[in-house]
């Protein structure tokens, strides 16, 4: 992971502004347990990129379980928002190929879930 993190610190360096170099460096963080600095990574992406689905989520799942509701909610709901764009079937961007059908379902149910705890 440390070599995996200096490599996504390389790709920051060398394009501030892409919002995917961000969003894969915070996924990195996340595994290594660096949830803060996940969720710092996690905003430079969606502030680059709004409509960064895949980080919204992220940041959302992330916020939540660090006990953060509203704003994992508000990330959510953007998602959700973004994803009505797409077509049932469309591969959403950094989601390793997962359709925005089945993100909605996901996010869907996670906000389900809190509601019921």
């Amino acid at each position: 992971m440390d070599e995996a993190l200096e490599w996504s610190e390389k790709a920051v360096a060398s394009d501030k502004l892409n919002a995917d170099y961000h969003y894969l460096h915070a996924t990195i963080l996340q595994e290594m347990g660096e949830d803060q600095e996940a969720v710092a990574s996690l905003n430079r992406a969606v502030f680059l990129n709004p409509n960064h689905v895949a980080a919204h989520f992220a940041l959302g799942n992330l916020l939540l379980r660090m006990g953060n509701r509203k704003q994992s909610d508000r990330h959510l709901k953007i998602a959700l928002t973004i994803l009505g764009d797409y077509g049932d079937d469309d591969a959403v961007p950094s989601t390793e190929g997962m359709n925005a059908r089945r993100l909605t379902e996901i996010i869907l149910s996670m906000t389900r879930k809190e509601r019921l705890a």
